[in-house]
């Protein structure tokens, strides 16, 4: 029995502001077994109050604690490496983190102003911030990116361009010579945590959507994986793959009977 789960959110938990069946049961069930959970996402988009209270309307009670993002990935990482001067590329709930947190957001192009360009989810995007942007990394600026998804998932099956698509933009015109990547698929986001929580990568399983986010995370990482049937990827996905996921899982009512199975099991 797994005693700390990490599950991703769009197309694992919710889809935009849809709850997915059987999300509320399987919490509940987590929170009676003790079961710690983990929501690890790579949406730089918001910030982590803002998860809790959508997460909390949708009937899901969990603490600020059970959230950990690529923002708070991404200022860990500032703050271990002393950077503060930076150009970004991402929303205003991530841009007032950063500021909020004390570091310098360069608004214009000034050759030498800046340490790194910090690529995010980018809802106000404009060909200005692309072209200074580029400017920086021909400079020489190396670049952190908070995720590479390329696509993030919408209602009505349709998708939005996320940070792995600015990246893709960027480097076409500039050549990107040196990129930081912090989110999924790279395992420092689930090392970190387990580290901070004290468990162990054997008590550890990861739950998502994503072949190359979520389940790559897992196996980056060394825990079990579980791929979710309910948003981007599907079993067709895993035809030309290296590493298969530890678990494939219709939806979340396949997971709850999979822990509810474990847990008669141990006893």
């Amino acid at each position: 029995m797994k005693k700390i789960i990490f599950f991703d959110l769009d197309g694992t938990i919710y889809l935009n502001n849809e709850l997915l069946p059987f999300a509320k049961e399987l919490f509940l069930y987590l929170q009676k077994e003790e079961i710690y959970y983990v929501f690890l996402t790579n949406n730089s988009s918001t910030s982590k109050v803002n998860y809790f209270n959508k997460l909390n309307n949708f009937g899901i009670k969990t603490s600020l604690d059970n959230i950990y993002s690529s923002i708070d990935h991404l200022l860990s990482y500032l703050a271990q490496n002393n950077l503060k001067k930076l150009y970004l590329l991402g929303t205003n709930d991530l841009k007032e983190e950063l500021i909020n947190a004390g570091y310098d957001l360069v608004e214009k192009y000034q050759k030498g102003a800046v340490e790194r360009v910090v690529v995010g989810f980018d809802k106000s995007l404009t060909y200005q911030k692309l072209v200074e942007a580029s400017f920086y990394i021909q400079d020489g600026v190396k670049v952190i990116s908070t995720h590479l998804d390329e696509r993030c998932p919408y209602q009505g099956g349709y998708y939005l361009p996320d940070a792995g698509s600015i990246l893709k933009l960027l480097n076409s015109t500039a050549k990107i010579k040196d990129l930081t990547i912090l989110g999924k698929p790279h395992k420092a986001m689930i090392l970190n945590v387990l580290k901070e929580k004290g468990f162990k990568k054997a008590e550890a399983l990861i739950i998502g959507d994503r072949y190359y986010t979520d389940v790559l995370a897992g196996i980056n990482a060394n825990i079990e994986s579980a791929m979710i049937l309910t948003g981007e990827s599907k079993v067709a996905d895993l035809e030309k793959v290296d590493y298969r996921p530890t678990y494939i899982f219709k939806d979340l009512k396949a997971v709850l009977k999979y822990l509810q199975k474990q847990e008669k099991e141990k006893r």
